[in-house]
């Protein structure tokens, strides 16, 4: 007789076992499969910030695209494929994706009253990006081990976008990059100096991380350590201000929060190579000849041999040490440390008073006032580190609070500021964003705005800087090193339009928080429910960045066939990155201007009021409208005045006015658009 207590025998895989029971659950996968698909996953943001960085950092607004529908298609594929026992995200985790979400569908609603819901549409494509990196790693559920491959593999990233950029100027034989910088420092392959120092600031902070920490392994702290006088000399020879600052506050946050299981020794042996690297490519004055390096043919030298030098040294010296035992430390020379910092305070501050500091930080102030410095051929690129002016920014942030003071809720609507600055610009500097996350955030999305950028950033600060506190390892204080250098350069650059620079620290973040996530489940969850929001996920929310891909595509093909006068391919693939993204003002004004060419102003005329009605703020397409008016013989002066309204400053703008003002009647109007010329449009 069978007793009642024992559990019937029912195998799983049999047709009477799947078909009894009230709610059968398919058994999980394997677990080296679900391990290895999570390490590839894992992986993933160092792959698309790798890729992003040799296209222009992702600034454009197909890579981004792209970006976004590979991580959608990772997180896809980890809820239909992944384990069905999970970890609950932290709270932190939780906050910063609510803040994201609803700050991209903020983003995307601003098109409502700014009329333009291309801009609107771009700039909400960006911020899913970075929404879809934190949702990757709210349900990937890390553990200490892949946290340490998420962090490794951006370091990586970072080394191999850094060697890329020395290389070009290092060793021009080897790696023939033509490119014209207008920046004074070395901005390949992103294209703009100050995130290709964020980059190396990332690269270093990671790295240093990862070489002062005696948990981590041998080999992996050696290699760190020989690739920081590498990316000391990018930062060096990126000549960021912006980026030069947020590696102090870095560092600083890495030495304090991980002051615990930090390894003196390492930090000891490894500030000298790194420094010396940095010091000689910065002295070095072969390297800041612009018109060669722009040429290709850089004199590099002794710093290529001293580079090595130095990373060789700097290998090999953290070798030394990580084969040394650690020493254990007394709870006595914690407190003399903390006594000692406690009597330097009050020093340093007399002392600073004493010296003059106050009177020369309000010199320095004074000198923020002044405009933006012109780099000329042979004026020397480093001065501009010296450059006691804010180099713009002042007006830059002025232009974005003027119109944050004229719609306080919701700002003049996203990706609006590059019209703002036309408009109000006090000098000819042409500007796209405003140097500042926060304060292009207010201008364009007002005080909802900015409240869900804070509320993103510090519900991921917070999360980090509390699990740093309660960890004995190097990890999470290296992220927020890595977090809190970010905020504070992206308070001063255009960092948050360049993916290449913001993506890799939001993805730290959110697998550090990942890995501090609650206890797992008790139970498996039922699989098709995750099948259905995957569905939901990939119909909904993957549906924009792909239309954003394919148009942009076929709105390269359509600028590049007008480029070179190919007026019918230039149609068709207008045609098609029309019908990709039916919202978007580029492709109807490239028709235009192909009527335009063609000689045919009055369908030009039609294309272009067409493209109005997805930008009527656009100076660009009243200046092509009063151009195909003009052309047709018809009175253009208010379409140009309208132009110049919008871009005061523009010379293109101001010529066409005199131009359309002087002429007499349908034949001077003619006889005037003949010598103007059209602009392409922007990418």
């Amino acid at each position: 007789m069978r007793n009642v207590s024992e559990p019937r025998a029912r195998p799983i895989d049999s047709p009477r076992g799947m078909a009894d029971g009230p709610a059968a659950t398919p058994a999980p996968p394997p677990q080296d499969a679900a391990r290895a698909l999570r390490t590839a996953t894992a992986l993933l943001p160092a792959a698309a910030t790798l890729s992003l960085s040799f296209e222009a950092g992702g600034f454009f607004a197909g890579p981004t695209a792209v970006a976004a529908v590979a991580l959608a298609g990772a997180l896809v594929a980890w809820l239909v494929l992944g384990p069905t026992r999970t970890r609950a995200p932290s709270r932190a985790l939780w906050c910063a994706l609510g803040g994201a979400t609803v700050l991209a569908a903020w983003t995307l609603l601003s098109w409502t009253w700014s009329d333009a819901p291309w801009r609107a549409v771009r700039e909400a494509d960006r911020v899913l990006l970075y929404l879809l990196a934190l949702a990757l790693f709210a349900w990937l559920d890390l553990d200490r081990r892949l946290l340490r491959v998420v962090v490794l593999s951006i370091a990586a990233a970072a080394v191999v976008v850094c060697a890329a950029a020395a290389g070009s100027v290092l060793a021009p034989e080897l790696l023939d990059v033509r490119y014209v910088s207008s920046t004074p420092g070395l901005a390949y392959p992103l294209t703009y100096a100050n995130a290709l120092g964020f980059v190396a600031v990332v690269g270093v902070l990671l790295c240093s991380g990862c070489a002062c920490s005696p948990a981590e392994p041998r080999v992996a702290r050696v290699l760190s350590a020989a690739a920081l006088p590498l990316l000391a000399t990018t930062l060096a020879l990126s000549l960021s201000r912006g980026a030069l600052v947020a590696a102090a506050v870095g560092l600083a946050t890495v030495l304090l929060l991980g002051r615990r299981a930090l390894s003196r020794s390492a930090v000891v042996v490894l500030a000298p190579p790194t420094v010396v690297a940095g010091v000689v490519a910065f002295t070095t004055d072969s390297l800041y000849d612009r018109g060669a390096r722009d040429a290709g043919a850089v004199d590099a030298g002794p710093v290529p041999l001293v580079l090595g030098a130095c990373c060789l040294a700097a290998g090999l010296l953290l070798a030394v040490v990580a084969a040394r035992p650690p020493r254990t430390r007394s709870g006595r020379s914690g407190r003399r440390r903390r006594a000692g910092v406690a009597a330097a305070v009050p020093a340093l501050l007399v002392g600073g008073m004493v010296a003059g500091v106050p009177a020369q930080v309000e010199r320095q102030l004074d000198a923020l006032e002044q405009r933006p410095r012109t780099f000329v051929r042979g004026e020397d690129p480093r001065s501009h580190l010296t450059d006691q002016s804010a180099n713009g920014r002042l007006e830059f942030w002025r232009v974005a609070l003027e119109e944050f003071r004229r719609a306080p809720l919701h700002g003049a609507g996203a990706g609006t500021y590059e019209l703002s600055w036309d408009r109000e610009r006090p000098n000819a500097t042409d500007v796209r964003d405003a140097h500042s996350l926060y304060a292009e955030m207010l201008g364009e999305l007002g005080v909802v705005g900015v409240g869900l950028v804070l509320l993103t950033l510090g519900s991921l600060l917070v999360g980090v800087v509390r699990r740093a506190g309660r960890s004995d390892g190097m990890l999470h204080a290296t992220v927020a090193g890595a977090l809190i250098a970010w905020g504070v350069a992206a308070g001063v650059d255009w960092l948050w339009e360049m993916p290449a620079a913001s993506l890799p620290v939001l993805a730290l973040a959110g697998g550090a928080l990942s890995c501090a996530g609650g206890a797992p489940d008790a139970r498996h969850r039922a699989r098709w429910p995750r099948l259905v929001a995957a569905v939901g996920l990939c119909v909904v929310v993957v549906l924009a960045p792909v239309r954003v891909a394919r148009s942009q595509s076929h709105l390269d093909e359509a600028v590049a066939a007008l480029r070179r006068g190919d007026c019918d391919a230039a149609r068709q693939a207008a045609g098609a990155a029309d019908g990709a993204l039916p919202s978007r003002p580029e492709p109807t004004e490239v028709l235009g201007l192909c009527e335009l060419r063609q000689d045919r102003p009055r369908a030009a005329e039609v294309h272009l009021r067409e493209a109005l009605e997805d930008d009527p703020r656009s100076w660009r397409l009243r200046y092509h409208l009063a151009v195909a008016r003009a052309a047709a013989g018809r009175d253009p002066r208010a379409a140009a005045r309208a132009a110049l309204e919008r871009n005061p400053r523009e010379p293109v703008t101001r010529l066409a006015v005199t131009l359309f003002t002087r002429a007499q009647g349908p034949a001077g109007w003619r006889a005037a658009a003949r010598v103007t010329r059209t602009l392409l449009p922007p990418k």
